[in-house]
This record gives C-alpha cells, structure tokens and sequence, in this order.
C-alpha cells in the first residue's frame, strides 16, 4: 500500500517524501533506500498517536505538504483533486457506505468541518469519512505542530487537529474507490471488493 502511495504521488510531480515511523520502523528502510524516501522515527509509537508522529516527521518541513495514511488503498483521482483545488486546507471525503469503519465528517455549509468521530451518533449528519489524505498548507502543518506539543491526548489522531486549530479545514467530498485496512477482515473486503476497482480505474487512466 506505501508502494502504491509513492506512485500516486510521484504520478502528480511530487518527489520529496518523508514517512513517520514506529512499529516495525526497519521495514521501510529498504523502501527509503530504493525509492529515496526520508524516514522519521517516532520512539514512543507504542503510547502516542499519529498526531506525534506527524508532528517528528514534519519537524524539518516547512512548505505546503499532502499527508497520507500508510493503511489505505484508493484511486489516485483523490490526490488529483485535492491539489487541483485551489483552496489551501482540505481534507479529503469519502463515501461511508460498504466500509465497515471510518471517522466521520461534520461540516458546516460551506463545507468546513467542524467535528470528526468515530462514533457516528456523534456526528448525525456527516458528509462521510475521512479518506486518509489532506492537504495542508505551510500556515496550517505549523499550527498543528504547535497543537500536537500541547495536546492533553498523548494518543490522539492528527485528523482531530484538523478542526481545533485556528486555520479552516474543508472536507473535499467524492465518490473515491478507497478503503482503510486495519485488520484481516478489512484486508479480505479490499482484496474482494476494492483491488479490483482500484486496479481498473488506474489502468483506464494510465497510472499503473
């Protein structure tokens, strides 16, 4: 799955990527060294969450950046949205529906989000789940670095910071092939139901 995410991007003219580390950290170095990739390790993984590790591996980024979850496998067409749109914080959405889990999206109506959760009672009307993916401007990375050196949940999400920072974050919404892989049984439902579309679309498009 960071295979095909190295591709998408490198598919859309990016070139420098960094990738925070925790569990398992040894197993990207081959990747770094064949592809050229930074790696950023997070020592504490076992007690903190993603939102610490983003904060170490941003800790020498100071530019716009797209982040990508490493568990996910989509259609590259995501990636072409997000840096198509002009605005400068989004967060890319995606249908809730076939997933068997997801954070769910509360947006106002302009499309600013306002709350994400797991629980979807929390958020009775959401415009779907998170993707994985999310552009982030130079302003906004910084704020949620800043955020990530305060937080009071050691083990929180970097998503979360996306709506309690002070720069504004809209939810990109589309019908994007994607899906989030966690466990055997998310792995048994992508390699039955998404592969297969993930793997048409980029051929149709000539990115595989």
């Amino acid at each position: 799955m960071i295979e095909h995410s190295i591709s998408a991007l490198r598919n859309y003219g990016v070139t420098d990527i960094v990738i925070g580390t925790g569990y398992e950290a040894d197993y990207f170095k081959d990747l770094a060294s064949q592809y050229g990739l930074i790696l950023k390790h997070n020592p504490n993984f076992s007690t903190t969450g993603s939102l610490k590790t983003l904060e170490i591996a941003s800790e020498d980024v100071d530019e716009d950046v797209l982040i990508l979850d490493s568990d996910i496998l989509y259609d590259h067409n995501g990636i072409e949205a997000l840096l198509k749109d002009e605005r400068p914080n989004l967060v890319l959405v995606g249908s809730a529906e076939g997933q068997k889990d997801g954070a769910y999206v509360q947006t106002t109506t302009t499309g600013r989000i306002v709350l994400i959760s797991k629980d979807c009672a929390e958020v009775p009307d959401a415009c779907g789940i998170l993707v994985g993916i999310a552009k982030l401007s130079k302003q906004a990375l910084a704020e949620v670095k800043d955020y990530s050196k305060t937080a009071k949940n050691p083990t929180e999400h970097h998503d979360w910071a996306y709506f309690k920072v002070d720069s504004d974050f809209y939810a990109l919404t589309s019908n994007l092939i994607f899906t989030e892989i966690d466990d055997d049984d998310q792995l048994s439902f992508a390699v039955a139901n998404i592969y297969p579309k993930v793997r048409l679309c980029l051929l149709t498009t000539s990115k595989l």
